[in-house]
């Protein structure tokens, strides 16, 4: 009955909303999966359990049978392996109609073991003293492995040696394969009978919440076409050139400048694996939504102690987003939309409600997000879930084990994608004042020894990656500073003789509890008026300042339900749960933080913009706190007509809560390319080229391709996932238009420009070029029905002795022009005639130019 109520009641939803004109993607799925969502939320908030006991007998006879199993997996498992490492070639992608079923379990197998083996026999070894849970295990096992292939390939740049991918993966595998049978034989031998029991509500919630993820990541990444979306393109070019050229030749290239972490990690595994780089990669995205699934479900279990505030908090994260399909309901498309059209829709939806709210990137997660954000947001989950443990047993072994985990979530979300260690450092600084004074100092000296540690190394890593920004030092000793700030009102409470911070905060809270929330209903209404007093004017996009506003519509349906629970909680009698005052610690630090930032970006110096933090790292607190509440909600299918209103009532909720993943997925859907509203459309002839020049063995250390488009142009950035780049919009010209050899001459002697990619049918830019006639007189070195591709190496070029030995540019302070001049910006464009100006340098590659 509840099904069928939700099925109803979110299809009715879909049509009155005009959500169908602008969908790409399956609704009668949706509908399925939200119906689901809805039923596991109504189970959980049932009374009772439906549990299912397992008794398994461990035998000498079984024993022997799981011996014999294991040993044949195994055996399998490198048999296979030896045949496709021989039989299939190492290529970029391939379509995954042609891949078969049995390839794909193969490449799950195997990328399994990669990301499970290298913390399992650290753990069965090293480590054999921490007790972990099957949990604890899923989501510590890939942090750890990650770090330690990591260090692995750090070390053979550094040593000069190539690690024999087959023979490492083989070893692994026999290694784990032993550490497990030595495991069973000793465990087997003190325990004869085992029970196993599961709750089957908390089983189908998770298990629906994971499917509704990866059914929407799915959806929007191509179906069953799934291919690079936005910035994975960057990602992808990223990971091909570490598999390509190393890790040195990344550090020395100039065009990557992102912190090389994630991408080690990602090439490190793929590497391992016989199989098409890029079609792993892209089930590495999919690891990446189940990843942080699991893991935030494991921080939701560590702090309230309860299984089903937890799984209600990962619902509401997984499926509730924004608010943006109310414009299509005021400005309806005047039918069915599709392409260009959907595209210019719903980035005009973006535009005025903002990029996170709106619709292209809401919880979704669909381009780069899913790949770097996710994997980050997930490690800050597991990071902070381990402390908690750590923290909270007050054992020396504990907290041992908990900082660990936490110093190697911190450092690798520091050379990942830094901002979500801002969680991990307020985390800290919000345990160490919210839990009690009487903390042993041996255990303080432990926490003080390895945060200084871990602040100190922090610091280097961001000032030989990212320089000496004030602002990312600061994150960095966040862990010290924790800390410090800890001692210090330690220190001031014993010499004044006061209450401590706890309990003053703790104190205020209870006494406030019924007001607090009542004024943050107040404020979150003056910001809908606020918003509805500027709608005309509004247009937030990617917003530089967070107006105070904002939130009220960038926080969606989680920041509309976390606000009535909190009214709900208020009035209840009993004691506020430790676990919600931690999540309410961390969410009011972070939006101190971020008025902080506003401020001083906007009175003083402009450090970094606000949506690393805003709205996103709100979003997780925000669905603890409305789950913790919402999961004291008791329902009885007793009182029939209180039963159904209710259930009404939450699938109204969620069914309206979940439509801007519609129009998210349908976006990214249909925007398959890498800029936004610049489709590539990719068909086989895309798969050709990338595939013939990832296969290229390198000649430099970096390689460039020359194209007569700029990298908007899905004609050239579609060389980017074979590892290779662009040249620069201005080197793009002189390369496209020169007349004189020479000039193509001084390009290539100062960069590494191997290739040149033109279309096979359509105009050149410029007949009388020198690159556009010597091509027509070559054979192409690659051709099919879209593309051309020459070497370098076949142009006469005529040399010119203008470059010094250096291979430096000759530099000027500045240069004098005089005629006509257009200056573009990829957005507009403006032409002077009959000028004279100045142009010279600012530094940090900008140019100022004077016209007169």
């Amino acid at each position: 009955m509840v099904f069928t109520i939700s099925y109803t009641i979110n299809w009715i939803i879909i049509n009155i909303t005009n959500v169908k004109l602008i969908s790409a993607i399956n609704l009668n799925l949706f509908s399925f999966w939200i119906s689901l969502i809805i039923t596991a939320v109504v189970l959980l908030l049932e009374d009772g359990q439906i549990m299912l006991h397992v008794r398994m007998s461990l035998s000498s006879r079984s024993n022997k049978i799981i011996i014999s199993c294991v040993a044949l997996v195994i055996g399998a498992i490198i048999l296979i392996f030896v045949y496709m490492t021989i039989n299939f070639n190492q290529i970029a992608f391939e379509e995954w109609s042609h891949i078969s079923l049995l390839r794909i379990a193969f490449f799950l197998a195997t990328f399994s073991v990669a990301l499970y083996a290298p913390a399992y026999i650290l753990h069965k070894t090293l480590l054999r003293k921490f007790k972990w849970s099957i949990i604890e295990k899923v989501v510590f096992y890939p942090v750890l492995s990650a770090m330690i292939l990591v260090l692995l390939e750090v070390i053979g740049a550094i040593v000069k040696i190539d690690i024999l991918c087959g023979a490492f993966f083989v070893g692994l595998l026999g290694g784990a394969a032993i550490v497990f049978l030595n495991e069973h034989h000793c465990t087997s031998n003190r325990l004869s009978l085992q029970c196993v029991s599961v709750n089957l509500k908390e089983a189908l919630a998770l298990t629906v919440a994971v499917g509704f993820n990866l059914f929407i990541f799915y959806s929007a990444v191509g179906g069953e076409n799934v291919f690079l979306r936005g910035d994975m393109w960057g990602e992808a070019q990223a990971v091909a050139f570490l598999i390509k050229y190393g890790l040195k030749s990344y550090l020395a290239s100039p065009v990557q400048n992102y912190p090389p972490f994630f991408r080690l990690f990602w090439s490190a595994s793929l590497k391992l694996l016989p199989f098409p780089y890029l079609n792993g990669l892209l089930i590495f995205a999919f690891f990446n939504h189940l990843f942080s699934v699991l893991s935030f479900y494991m921080l939701a279990r560590m702090l309230f102690k309860d299984s089903r505030a937890a799984l209600l908090s990962v619902i509401l994260w997984t499926t509730l987003s924004g608010f943006s399909w109310v414009y299509l309901m005021r400005n309806p498309p005047l039918g069915l939309l599709s392409g260009n059209k959907l595209l210019e829709y719903v980035t005009g939806i973006s535009n005025k409600f903002g990029v996170t709210s709106g619709a292209i990137s809401s919880p979704i997660y669909a381009d780069d997000h899913a790949l770097t954000r996710l994997w980050s947001l997930g490690l800050s989950f597991v990071s902070i879930a381990a402390l908690l443990k750590g923290y909270l047993s007050k054992n020396i072994k504990s907290l041992t084990e908990g900082l660990l985990i936490f110093s190697v979530g911190f450092i690798q979300i520091l050379l990942g994608h830094v901002y979500e260690d801002l969680l991990l450092g307020i985390a800290l600084f919000a345990l160490l004042i919210l839990t009690k004074e009487d903390i042993d100092k041996y255990f303080m000296k432990i926490i003080l020894l390895v945060t200084t540690v871990l602040s100190g190394i922090s610091v280097i890593i961001t000032i030989l990656f990212y320089g000496v920004n004030i602002f990312l030092i600061l994150i960095a000793t966040l862990p010290v500073l924790a800390i410090l700030a800890k001692i210090v009102l330690k220190t001031f409470t014993a010499l004044y003789k006061s209450q401590s911070l706890r309990n003053v905060l703790i104190r205020i809270l209870e006494r406030t509890r019924t007001l607090i929330p009542y004024l943050a209903l107040y404020l979150y209404g003056l910001m809908w008026i606020a918003l509805w007093l500027h709608s005309p004017h509004i247009k937030i996009n990617w917003p530089i300042i967070t107006v105070w506003y904002y939130p009220a519509f960038d926080f969606g349906f989680i920041g509309l339900l976390s606000v009535f629970v909190l009214i709900f909680i208020g009035h209840k009698k009993e004691k506020m749960q430790h676990g919600l005052i931690f999540v309410i610690s961390i969410f009011v630090l972070l939006l101190f933080l971020l008025v902080l930032l506003n401020y001083v970006n906007y009175n003083f110096l402009y450090v970094t913009t606000p949506y690393p933090i805003y709205p996103v790292l709100f979003f997780p607190l925000l669905a603890l706190i409305a789950g913790g509440g919402f999961s004291t909600f008791k329902l009885e299918k007793r009182k029939r007509i209180q039963f159904i209103a209710s259930v009404i009532l939450i699938a109204i909720l969620l069914s309206f809560g979940s439509l801007n993943q519609i129009l998210s997925a349908s976006y990214w859907r249909t925007n398959n390319g890498w800029w936004l509203n610049h489709p590539l459309n990719p068909t086989s002839e895309d798969y050709q080229l990338i595939n013939f020049l990832y296969a290229q063995r390198p000649t430099m250390p970096y390689e460039f391709v020359a194209t007569f488009y700029d990298w908007y142009n899905p004609s050239s950035y579609v060389v980017y996932p074979s590892g290779m780049t662009l040249l620069s919009r201005p080197l793009m010209e002189i390369f496209s238009f020169t007349n004189d050899s020479r000039e193509i001459y001084l390009l290539t002697h100062v960069l590494p420009i191997t290739y040149i990619l033109v279309p096979n049918e359509g105009q050149l830019p410029s007949n009388e070029s020198y690159v556009a006639n010597a091509i027509r007189n070559i054979d192409p070195i690659f051709s099919n029905n879209k593309y051309k591709l020459f070497s370098v190496s076949q142009l006469n070029l005529s040399k010119t002795n203008l470059l010094p030995s250096s291979k430096d540019f000759l530099t000027v302070e500045s240069m004098y022009f005089e005629g006509s001049i257009t200056l573009s910006d990829n957005l507009t464009t403006r032409s002077f005639n009959n000028v004279n100006g100045e142009v010279y340098p600012l530094g940090d590659g900008k140019v100022s130019i004077k016209i007169s």
